[in-house]
């Protein structure tokens, strides 16, 4: 196995990841940012669309493409929030979590292939230090690991 430096050999993991979730999306009508929306929404339906874009780490600009594109496919509704004229409370419709469960799905068979050999001792401290390293980086939690 070849080795590379650690920031080399993420971004090599991350770009494989994409390289085998995204045609598999693909096949249910996804490009790559909408399931983490879907996933976020599913837990925080009526949610704003400041909110949904820092919480899933996405460009304001960029999540607003992203959601006339769901909006146009039927996976979002876009409600009006009183007192405020400009927001929007974003939920899914009954299509949105219908291919949200199938991306569940998807997910568990990428994982299952992305961890196939590691123990479950390793796969617990691997989540763990993947957790650490984002929290390390965006400063979520102090940079101290905790």
């Amino acid at each position: 196995m070849k080795k590379y430096p650690f920031s080399l050999a993420l971004l090599k993991a991350f770009h494989a990841q994409n390289n085998v979730f995204r045609p598999m999306i693909a096949e249910v009508g996804l490009s790559v940012g909408q399931p983490k929306i879907m996933d976020f929404l599913t837990r925080h339906d009526g949610c704003m669309q400041k909110d949904l874009a820092a919480m899933c780490d996405i460009e304001p600009a960029t999540i607003s493409r992203l959601l006339d594109k769901m909006e146009a496919d039927g996976l979002i509704t876009r409600s009006a929030v009183e007192g405020n004229k400009r927001a929007a409370a974003i939920s899914l419709t009954a299509e949105g979590h219908r291919r949200q469960e199938t991306v569940v799905g998807i997910r568990a068979q990428l994982e299952a292939r992305e961890l196939a050999g590691f123990s479950d001792e390793e796969r617990a401290l691997f989540f763990e230090f993947l957790n650490r390293l984002y929290h390390n980086l965006t400063n979520d939690g102090g940079g101290d690991g905790k």
